[in-house]
């Protein structure tokens, strides 16, 4: 992902409270959703780009 496209990302988000740890574990969780997408069809078979 590119630096553009994630600073366009996380500009959308503000996030208050917690530990350092748990803001270090959402932002990580945020970036490997945007970074991983996968697509569950109707049959609710896992397809990616990645494979």
């Amino acid at each position: 992902m590119s630096k553009e496209v994630w600073d366009m990302v996380i500009n959308h988000i503000e996030v208050t409270g917690g530990t350092e740890s748990l803001n270090r574990s959402f932002y990580s969780g945020l970036y490997r959703t945007c970074e991983r997408m996968i697509n569950f069809n109707e049959d609710y078979q896992y397809y990616s780009e990645y494979y």
